[in-house]
């Protein structure tokens, strides 16, 4: 086995450390790890809080951005994503709104938090992204939030709610589909995360907020926890399943590896797994954002099953988390895979490394 695997370690890249698991075959991997994981230390500006008089919303898809008062979009108000490559990916909006006629005006000052996701891991990473002043400018923490919903949805509720509340995140109601509204006063928060780009400590105030109100002393349980991802009606499910995850899962079990769904799990139950073990093992997915609750970074290991392809946002969280990672490239393509998208796991690999590292 460790003939055909080879591991490197990247220190400094993150407050802990970062270790690739890798085929010896998939050289351009362990290249394209490196490239970022030297990216994660440039240095970036500092947070800017934006302050616009006459702003416009209009609820639509196309315009999931601020105007100004003359119809312009308001860059500082899109989601951008991926802003250092070669080609950033901006949410799509257009760049002028046709009409300055709006429905109402609301008078009071508000805070654009730009877009709410209804998907856990892209809520934890992208949707409390602008929730930084009110750490650190508290006469601002009272003010209304308003926010663009994205695909489809069209309201904030469940988990979603119950964690804005918690941060204490006052959200005004949903504006209708298609009105107009103008912003007699509207403050516009750079983000602390985005996708690919960078994360910023400040991004972790609001989890840990919450945390804190949530739950109270943790007990602590040093078996591993393993993120399983069977349940066919996880989200995602169809484009990242493992077809012998159970496979994995038993010889997982067998060595006192405790298996959770965490979709089962309250917010409560959740934030209180992530503060009572420290080893977690899974395929890549947004149970891994969970450690933004955790109390105990410094004391977390992670073991993130991958294949050639690096999800960057991981290493990202880990940079503010200050957890040791570890990026398993033991997943492969099926036959079929541009139809099914799924994948198989080399579940020896995936255990020789676990038992090298002492996990099990």
């Amino acid at each position: 086995m460790s003939r055909r695997y080879t591991t490197c370690t990247f220190e400094g890249a993150t407050q802990g450390k970062v270790h690739f698991f890798y085929p010896r075959a998939r050289e351009v991997a362990y290249i394209n790890y490196r490239d970022f994981c030297q990216r994660t230390m440039r240095p970036r500006d500092g947070l800017t809080l934006h302050e616009v008089e006459g702003a416009i919303y209009v609820n639509r898809s196309q315009h999931r951005c601020l105007y100004d008062r003359d119809g312009n979009r308001i860059e500082a108000s899109q989601l951008v994503r991926y802003a250092d490559d070669p080609n950033p990916e901006f949410w799509p909006s257009e760049p002028r709104i046709d009409t300055l006629r709006v429905h109402e005006e609301i008078r009071e000052p508000v805070i654009f938090r730009s877009m709410f996701m209804k998907h856990w891991g892209h809520f934890l990473l992208e949707s409390i992204a602008r929730l930084w002043p009110d750490f650190s400018h508290p006469e601002l923490s009272g003010l209304g939030s308003l926010y663009a919903i994205a695909y489809g949805e069209t309201s904030i509720d469940g988990r979603f709610a119950q964690f804005l509340d918690l941060a204490g995140v006052s959200v005004l109601p949903q504006i209708e589909p298609g009105r107009r509204i103008r912003l007699a006063k509207c403050y516009i928060p750079s983000a602390t995360f985005s996708l690919g780009t960078f994360a910023h400590p400040a991004h972790r105030e609001a989890p840990q907020r919450v945390a804190r109100r949530l739950i109270g002393q943790t007990s602590r349980d040093d078996r591993p926890v393993y993120f399983s991802r069977t349940d066919p009606g996880l989200r995602g499910h169809a484009q990242r399943r493992m077809r012998n995850e159970n496979d994995l899962e038993t010889a997982l079990a067998a060595r006192g590896v405790r298996i959770v769904h965490m979709q089962e799990l309250s917010l409560a139950e959740q934030i209180d797994l992530i503060n009572t073990h420290r080893v977690f093992i899974g395929g890549w997915g947004s149970a891994f954002h969970n450690l933004l609750f955790s109390f105990h970074g410094a004391e977390i290991a992670t073991y993130v099953l991958i294949s050639t392809w690096l999800p960057r946002d991981y290493v990202l969280v880990d940079t503010i988390v200050g957890n040791e990672s570890h990026y398993l490239a033991t997943q492969f393509k099926t036959e079929g895979y541009d139809d099914t998208r799924e994948v198989d796991v080399d579940v020896d690999a995936t255990l020789f490394y676990l038992r090298q590292t002492g996990v099990i």
